[in-house]
């Protein structure tokens, strides 16, 4: 095993090279590995290269306008583990993951993260392979929050708390795992106003889940393939509105289910395919509710709680059910 510890305010002289324009660059090739790299100061830049298993790398950056690279390469590159945290605004990262069963963790506090550098070819995280985990948590206002994975039974989790946040997760394969999470952490409640989540997932047996608090939040769910299921929530702490919740799923034995609470929500939801299931459920006042169902053996439900709502539902096809309650 061989351990590398780099601290690049430690190399500096003087406290204006400490403050800007550090550069690391760490390769880790074999197994049981492990690298840690500190940063504090302004545009720094880290770039970690792993290639093989069981590898260890920790990147802290503090500070303006830093960014990091971590790449995780070759088919072989599996069981290898990445903690990123970034301190401070407009920093970004990217990482880049080919192999299986890897875990990707990044962290950022701070303002406008992941708005784009000219240093980095893209911003988020990219995952090629089977079994991966990513995890990516952001504490501020306009940031962005992007992951990508390409295999079968990988995980993804973003968790953003504050306003004008972006997440977005695309998955293609089999037997994914997508939650977003906006506004709300071990159980107490944040601002998280203006928020957009994007799920995308193109495959079987995947499934897709987004939670928001407060106001102007939005989440769009798209699912291609059979047995999906997907499932929104917003305002559950019964404050805030103007929120909008979009599921379309196109295959067989798909799930739906959204769930609003608080003014002025609009819920809509589309089903394409055979033995499709949408539920949605709204508290509160001036909420709209939109279903299209298109195929045989489909089910809609809708429950409004409150005055002034609006309810649309349309099946077209054989055996649907259609049941929709409003009451003040």
């Amino acid at each position: 095993m061989k351990k590398v510890i780099l601290c690049a305010s430690a190399l500096m002289l003087g406290s204006l090279a400490f403050a800007q324009s550090n550069e690391n660059v760490v390769s880790q090739n074999g197994s049981g590995n492990s690298s840690t790299v500190d940063q504090a100061g302004m545009t720094n830049r880290s770039v970690t290269r792993i290639f093989g298993d069981t590898n260890t790398t920790t990147l802290d950056q503090d500070g303006v306008s830093n960014n990091s690279v971590v790449e995780i390469a070759g088919n072989s590159s599996t069981d290898n583990t990445s903690d990123v945290i970034q301190e401070g605004s407009q920093n970004n990262i990217l990482v880049d993951v080919s192999g299986d069963r890897n875990a990707v963790s990044v962290e950022q506090i701070g303002d406008r993260n992941n708005q784009g550098d000219s240093f980095l070819p893209g911003d988020g995280v990219n995952i090629i392979g089977d079994d991966n985990e990513a995890e990516l948590y952001q504490l501020g206002d306009d940031n962005d929050g992007f992951i990508r994975q390409t295999g079968d039974g990988n995980y993804a989790d973003i968790g953003q708390f504050g306003t004008d946040n972006l997440a977005n997760i695309i998955q293609e394969g089999d037997g994914n795992e997508a939650t977003t999470e906006q506004g709300a952490v071990s159980g107490s409640i944040y601002t998280s106003r203006g928020g957009i989540s994007l799920q995308e997932q193109t495959g079987n047996d995947n499934t897709a889940f987004a939670a928001m608090e407060e106001d102007m939040n939005e989440i769009y769910q798209n699912q291609q393939g059979n047995g999906n299921e997907a499932s929104a929530s917003q305002n559950l702490a019964f404050f805030g509105g103007y929120n909008d919740a979009s599921q379309t799923q196109v295959g067989d034995d798909n799930t739906a289910e959204i769930v609003q609470e608080g003014a002025y929500n609009t819920a809509t939801e589309l089903q394409t395919g055979n033995g499709n299931t949408s539920f949605t459920q709204q508290v509160g006042d001036f909420h709209r509710s939109i279903v299209t169902q298109t195929g045989d053996g489909n089910m809609s439900s809708v429950m409004q709680s409150g005055a002034s709502h609006i309810s649309t539902v349309t099946q077209i096809g054989n055996g649907n059910t259609s049941s929709v309650t409003q009451s003040n």
